[in-house]
């Protein structure tokens, strides 16, 4: 469910401080995104589509891999004007899951390769 390695890459990248601070920053936006995503009428597929495509790409730096494989299938739905096919209440449900899952193992741990 998560890229451990991807979190290990990403603090490689930027400095252990700094990854403590884009996490923060991705999961108050991401906090942001799904109460949109739960409130958009269901002619608001433009909306939804846009909506999911920035979970997804958030979601795949962060190392939310299941998370932002489901924002790309509802993307690609919403996309299609298939906006009642798109499982909000499970995109719902995998990002709360994948959030608990992610600060279960962050900080402390995953650097040393544990994960």
């Amino acid at each position: 469910m998560i890229d451990w390695a991807q979190v290990r890459q990403l603090e490689e990248d930027i400095g252990r401080d700094e990854l403590s601070g884009v996490v923060a920053l991705f999961l108050a936006e991401a906090e942001e995104a799904i109460a949109e995503l739960k409130s958009l009428p269901p002619d608001a597929g433009d909306r939804m589509a846009a909506t999911l495509h920035f979970l997804k790409g958030s979601a795949s730096s962060m190392g939310f891999v299941a998370f932002a494989e489901t924002c790309a299938r509802g993307e690609t739905k919403a996309e299609k004007g298939q906006v009642f096919e798109v499982p909000v209440g499970d995109v719902v449900r995998l990002y709360q899951d994948s959030k608990a899952l992610f600060l279960q193992g962050f900080p402390a741990g995953f650097a040393d390769g544990n994960q």
